[in-house]
């Protein structure tokens, strides 16, 4: 989430969050202390970096005059080299702390969801979370390295309830089985945003594409808040109350498939359109013949060398081994009619190689990575092949 800064909502405003907060205290059976501990989780809001949701922690305690919300995940665009930190992985992030009234109007307003469980603690557990939360953001602002799956506004929240309840919440998430990948619920997050779902499956590697717990798949806050939601520790439900206090218009479930867009079939379905476009212009003759296969070429040239620069020269450590690079990649720059016919030669058996292997991977003889985009570059890499060797095969007609 970015760093942002709240203004004073008006009181019409301010009444209807005071309402809604006052409606659900009095539905939630109060603690034997008066200290109240609620998990909150928003919904997705339009931004990208707000596509997957967030959630906080609201402390409630009358006798410290204790009623704020503390969340992680912020970041600052305006901080010196954010872009650049941004692109190598290298990304600075901090937690904070807000009075719950601004924090729900915020979050109101900006037409996303707000869903707030209450927690069963004890004395001691509150105080441990209270002191947890405390020093992980204070003294403000505390930086550390932000990752999307292992490191984020969710998986903070998850860590600090751990050491507050123990080992049985880790072992209970730890051992609970998923069909989840980490690129199944990506891609799902990002469903209604089909470019980005693309770019992004092209950029994660194989380990995005292992099953994952309960434990790991966290990394979303409204999988966190539903795998606490059915969760028991001594045989006592660990959420003692589950209120929805605002529901928005927009789709904050997270979905139980990939997209159908996504799957291997209508990635085909492009693959072939885009082959069918090179061959037909490729047909019209001999200039025109050399632009949709050089703009083929330069796709997968330019796509190879971004997966190699973010796989093996930046810290995004999940796209590395990446299995489109069997596909994508720079060698296709040697087919180009501006070199010689010796690279050519060299280039195009290269590229057939590397084909080949790739083939393996498409058809589920070899590698463990979501073939869905092989069945999109494939046919593209085949008929550029194919193309290239043609124009070679009669521009040595033409010189004998």
């Amino acid at each position: 989430m970015r760093w942002r800064c709240v203004k004073s909502p008006n009181c019409v405003t301010r009444l209807a969050i005071g309402l809604v907060l006052l409606l659900f205290c009095c539905l939630t059976a109060p603690s034997a202390y008066g200290q109240r501990a609620f998990l909150v989780t928003y919904g997705v809001g339009e931004a990208s970096w707000e596509w997957f949701g967030h959630n906080a922690i609201w402390l409630e305690d009358p006798q410290q005059g204790l009623n704020h919300v503390y969340s992680f995940g912020y970041f600052n665009f305006d901080d010196p080299g954010f872009y650049w930190r941004f692109i190598r992985g290298d990304m600075k992030y901090f937690g904070s702390s807000s009075e719950v009234g601004r924090e729900m109007a915020f979050y109101r307003q900006s037409n996303r969801s707000i869903r707030v469980q209450e927690l069963a603690l004890t004395e001691s557990q509150f105080s441990t979370l209270q002191a947890l939360l405390t020093e992980a953001i204070y003294p403000f602002p505390q930086y550390y390295d932000y990752n999307y799956f292992t490191a984020n506004c969710s998986t903070w929240l998850r860590d600090i309830l751990s050491e507050t309840y123990g080992e049985t919440l880790v072992s209970n998430l730890q051992n609970t089985e998923s069909s989840d990948t980490y690129r199944s619920l990506t891609l799902n997050a990002t469903a209604n945003h089909p470019l980005a779902s693309v770019g992004l499956s092209m950029l994660l590697g194989p380990a995005a594409d292992q099953k994952i717990s309960a434990w790991e798949s966290a990394f979303l806050p409204v999988l966190l808040a539903n795998s606490l939601g059915t969760m028991q520790i001594n045989g006592e439900p660990l959420v003692r109350s589950d209120v929805v206090v605002f529901r928005s218009g927009a789709d904050d479930v997270v979905q139980d498939n990939q997209p159908i867009w996504l799957g291997s079939a209508s990635m085909a379905g492009v693959g072939l359109l885009s082959m069918m476009a090179i061959l037909w212009l490729g047909g019209l003759g001999q200039t025109q013949r050399l632009w949709p296969s050089a703009l083929g070429l330069t796709f997968l040239s330019l796509l190879g060398v971004v997966l190699i620069f973010m796989g093996y020269l930046t810290s995004h450590s999940v796209v590395r081994n990446n299995h489109l690079l069997l596909i994508a990649h720079p060698l296709w720059l040697g087919l180009m009619p501006i070199f010689g016919s010796t690279l050519q030669k060299w280039s195009w058996w290269g590229c057939v190689l590397l084909t080949g292997l790739a083939l393996l991977w498409s058809i589920g003889l070899w590698g463990t990575q979501d073939r869905a985009l092989s069945a999109m570059l494939m046919p593209i890499a085949v008929t550029l092949l194919w193309v290239r060797r043609q124009v070679a095969d009669s521009s040595l007609r033409s010189s004998a």
